[in-house]
């Protein structure tokens, strides 16, 4: 089994979500140690799926010898990950003003409309995530999620 980038990638990302669990496990506060161990238990179930997936495949996968100087045609530009990483980089600004609660699903919102998903789709999706987080965060977990600063500020008046 030959390693790729991703597959290090991979394995970094899955020890730093071990760690995370385990430090969280040392946090007294039953509050503090939820959203440790729901992001690093979901993400390390992920990235350990995502990498055995990628070693299976790439097993089964008939290995073909390229002629040097011919092109595959799969190289990746800086700009395919411009967008993305623009999107992400919006999102911080989004919660800090608007908090977790509305900025997630305008993100959704806003992201699958922007990739050609039909309008009630998307505002379907947008609505569930937005329930599913309120509910699962606020009210099952008694967590309180970030209000941002404009809906915090309007809560507080």
């Amino acid at each position: 089994m030959k390693l790729t980038g991703t597959s290090y990638f991979l394995i970094v990302i899955i020890g730093l979500m071990l760690a995370a669990i385990v430090l969280s496990l040392t946090y007294e506060a039953r509050t503090s140690k939820l959203l440790p161990l729901i992001i690093g238990s979901a993400t390390l179930v992920l990235a350990g799926a995502q990498l055995l997936r990628e070693n299976s495949a790439r097993d089964k996968a008939p290995t073909t010898r390229q002629q040097p100087g011919t092109d595959t045609g799969k190289s990746i530009s800086g700009r395919q990950y411009l967008m993305p990483g623009a999107w992400i980089v919006g999102f911080f600004p989004a919660t800090y003003l608007l908090g977790f609660v509305l900025a997630i699903p305008l993100f959704v919102l806003g992201y699958m409309k922007s990739h050609g998903i039909k309008l009630a789709a998307t505002i379907t999706f947008a609505v569930v995530m937005a329930t599913v987080i309120y509910v699962l965060f606020e009210l099952v977990l008694g967590v309180d999620l970030y209000k941002g600063l404009l809906l915090g500020a309007w809560l507080q008046d």
